[in-house]
């Protein structure tokens, strides 16, 4: 079975990482090279003149455990790379999921990309009426939710998302009836957020 070292790697022709094998099959390509006296057709005797004569062979083996050398010899150089520091606000790195080389190693191709908008708050009902009442404005609040027809909604909720069509209707026609800017809105709901959101 081949397992992958991942510390190593090369591209593929898309540039997305080949990870070295193992155990890593190895080629080394040898050349040999020598004099070989030439010999007289006729006495088959040396002439006393050689020719150069070469050869050039691959030689194939099997390294089950390759260290650094062995998977250099075959293309796959260390794999490293962080993201650039300090992103852009409100942007991020993500890594493109492509590899290049950087001297002799491949690195991460990192692309910026806009931070995700954060999940919508979800509010604890309980904790918005205490508020409310505290503020002194949970009867007008009351009120508005009955005449809406939102009441038996109301009473069967126990918590509700900032991005709930009713929560914004009443929001929006809320502020206005009890006099408060959005930086009041903000501070009390800041206050009402469900635990672990």
């Amino acid at each position: 079975m081949t397992i992958y070292n991942r510390n190593f790697a090369k591209p593929a022709a898309d540039g997305t990482p080949l990870y070295g094998p193992m155990p890593l099959g190895v080629e080394i390509q040898r050349h040999d090279e020598w004099d070989e006296p030439i010999l007289d057709p006729e006495t088959g005797e040396p002439t006393g003149e050689t020719e150069r004569k070469t050869r050039d062979w691959v030689e194939k083996r099997t390294v089950v455990r390759p260290k650094a050398k062995d998977f250099k010899l075959m293309g796959y150089m260390p794999l490293a790379g962080n993201p650039p520091p300090d992103p852009p606000q409100g942007q991020h790195y993500e890594r493109s999921g492509t590899i290049v080389l950087d001297g002799d190693c491949y690195k991460w191709v990192y692309i910026l990309v806009p931070d995700p908008p954060a999940p919508p708050r979800v509010f604890s009902k309980l904790k918005v009426v205490a508020a409310l009442t505290n503020a002194g404005v949970w009867q007008q609040v009351k009120a508005w939710i009955e005449e809406a027809g939102l009441y038996d909604l109301y009473l069967a909720a126990q918590e509700f998302a900032e991005d709930n069509e009713y929560f914004a209707q009443g929001l929006a026609a809320l502020k206005p009836v009890v006099g408060w800017t959005d930086g009041q809105v903000e501070a009390l709901l800041a206050q009402c957020v469900k635990e672990g959101y």
